[in-house]
């Protein structure tokens, strides 16, 4: 609808120039449609979500969108399109002037069948505690936008509302090293498989604690890390294995994982490495194991209590006891009496 003010002051510009031959030029007011931009994620930790996954392979994230408390958009799908560098979506709304207040609230990645959503709370997530980072909708990200004006800036049409997305979950990567002391008596470990007591099938729900914010609430199914006897998540496999050295390095999958809350403070799980051990001498070991523990310490250091955005890597140092030799003592004689009679 065009607006009164406009016809207004064309007339104005009529009367002011009192010609005949003057022609009233109507001012023509473009609807400007609402388009979307995913401009950043806040505290980048490198995983799965970054600015080049939403531009690649058709990636995309969802959008509910409110005109004060009329809902204009639902799950609405925003993709990059590398034909036209821009973000493409299917629903067509246009700004309103008049409008005093919208709220955008997006989430990635999308899917059709959507997380919960609440204009309250916000967006509801649900998945396995610890998921390799690869796996599809592993790590999930939010964002939101207020406006109280018509002004948006930057894109194609000038009309772009401007996202950058928060992880609300937290990335878990490892590095294994040996020690100098193995290097130098001449030794090789070769890393063959890496596993934790970590149970992949418990399932936890994160929820914001308001719509518009990054802060967010954990909850738990019942779940026990490091139970001592099973080793569900494989961090590691190959037969041919990685030849350790006293430098740590990245090795096998990165994870993401569900972050602790005020009742479930911590994650403590166990590590079993699997290796191949072989002496400067020729002599080699076949199928050696390792053991210990991520979390649990008395120390902040050695505590694993990940939270929203937080990026932890392990570092595994595979480090077999040497075989020593003491000696500790000698065991005394067995005093023992014997009789004999001479004549």
């Amino acid at each position: 609808m065009k607006k009164s003010y406009l016809m207004i002051a064309a007339a104005a510009a009529l009367f002011a120039a009192c010609a005949n031959t003057d022609t009233i030029k109507e001012t023509v007011e473009q609807e400007v449609p609402i388009t979307f931009q995913q401009s950043g994620i806040e505290n980048l930790t490198k995983a799965a979500l970054t600015l080049d996954w939403f531009k690649t392979n058709d990636n995309a994230f969802g959008v509910n969108g409110f005109k004060g408390s009329t809902q204009i958009f639902t799950n609405e799908q925003v993709k990059y399109s590398s034909s036209t560098s821009d973000w493409t979506h299917t629903t067509i709304r246009f700004w309103d002037k008049s409008a005093t207040n919208y709220n955008f609230y997006a989430y990635a990645p999308y899917s059709s069948t959507a997380p919960t959503f609440s204009s309250t709370t916000g967006y509801t997530f649900t998945g396995n505690i610890i998921t390799d980072i690869t796996t599809d909708g592993a790590d999930k990200a939010v964002a939101w936008k207020t406006s109280t004006s018509y002004a948006q800036c930057c894109g194609t049409h000038g009309s772009h509302v401007q996202l950058i997305f928060n992880h609300v979950l937290s990335k878990l990567a490892f590095k294994v090293k040996t020690t100098s002391d193995i290097v130098t008596a001449g030794a090789t470990i070769t890393v063959k498989k890496i596993e934790l007591d970590f149970p992949t099938a418990a399932t936890s729900t994160w929820t914001q604690t308001a719509a518009g914010a990054a802060a967010g609430i954990t909850s738990f199914t019942t779940y026990a890390a490091k139970d001592g006897s099973t080793y569900e998540t494989e961090v590691y496999n190959d037969n041919t294995g990685t030849d350790l050295t006293a430098t740590a390095a990245d090795l096998g999958k990165t994870f993401i994982v569900y972050p602790v809350n005020t009742t479930n403070t911590e994650h403590v799980f166990g590590v079993k490495v699997t290796y191949d051990l072989e002496y400067s001498d020729g002599t080699t070991e076949t199928a050696c194991v390792a053991t210990g523990t991520v979390g649990g310490g008395d120390a902040a250091a050695t505590q694993y209590k990940p939270n929203q955005n937080d990026s932890y890597t392990v570092t595994i140092t595979v480090d077999p006891a040497h075989i020593e030799f003491c000696v500790e003592g000698v065991e005394g004689w067995s005093e023992k009496d014997y009789a004999v009679t001479v004549q």
